[in-house]
């Protein structure tokens, strides 16, 4: 018997200590802008890995709230004032965005380029992160 590669990969304990302070460094050596788009640019291309979904921007924010569960977050689609909203009861990110809110910007570029259309972040960090999307109609 042996472990696969991604079996290693959830037992290390390593990748969050990394990307904490990869996200420390970065947020030192660029300006919000640059460290925003950074973050954007990296959910957009993230979301390569997935199969756009089709239907009205309702339908594909459902399937969106779907496809955050399956990152371990715990999503709703609601309507407020004319608008989609995605809220999470937490985040899937938690462990990155309690001490670098840029992280979120990875899931308002992952979700802006499934959904096809632009996903605006309203997410909360205190006391507990929870995540929150406006999606545009």
């Amino acid at each position: 018997y042996s472990i696969t590669v991604e079996g290693e990969a959830q037992f290390s304990t390593i990748y969050l200590p990394v990307l904490t302070q990869f996200l420390r460094v970065a947020e030192g050596r660029c300006s919000e802008s640059q460290l925003a788009a950074f973050m954007t640019d990296t959910g957009k291309s993230l979301a390569e890995r997935y199969s756009k979904p089709v239907g009205s921007v309702k339908a594909r924010a459902n399937a969106a709230a779907r496809l955050i569960r399956t990152f371990g977050g715990i999503p709703e689609v609601r309507s407020r004032n004319g608008t989609i909203v995605i809220r999470g009861a937490g985040c899937p990110l938690a462990a990155l965005t309690s001490e670098n809110p840029a992280a979120c910007r990875v899931l308002e570029g992952l979700l802006t380029e499934y959904l096809g259309t632009p996903a605006k972040m309203c997410c909360t960090h205190e006391p507990e992160p929870r995540c929150c999307f406006e999606i545009a109609q």
